[in-house]
């Protein structure tokens, strides 16, 4: 069985996924300043954006430049099965980070300076 065709327009998918992904490092790192997110937890979280990153990335280096022509069937599917793999990640984060901030209170993270 197939899956379905994506239903997020490609030429709004990465903008979002980079959208998405700035707020979640906002929320980490206000949750690591807060002290709502541990220092270990916060570490962590951050290492996993990285991770989302580097693929999200991938996914934007299998667009074509503008001019050489549509891109094929093949890399049409590669590029939508890379974007539902940023798509879950960024879902599993989210999930993750909302555990982080209800685990309890932390002491807040000290600031240098």
């Amino acid at each position: 069985m197939t899956r379905p065709a994506l239903s997020i327009p490609a030429a709004i998918d990465t903008r979002d996924s980079r959208d998405r992904q700035s707020v979640q490092v906002q929320r980490i790192s206000e949750g690591m300043r807060k002290g709502t997110i541990s220092a270990q937890d916060g570490l962590n979280l951050l290492r996993e954006q990285q991770r989302i990153s580097a693929v999200r990335q991938e996914v934007e280096g299998l667009r074509k430049p503008a001019g050489e022509g549509a891109a094929s069937g093949q890399e049409t599917h590669q590029r939508e099965e890379k974007l539902r793999e940023v798509i879950a990640m960024q879902a599993r984060s989210e999930r993750a980070i909302t555990r982080a901030e209800e685990s309890g209170p932390q002491q807040p993270l000290a600031r240098a300076g």
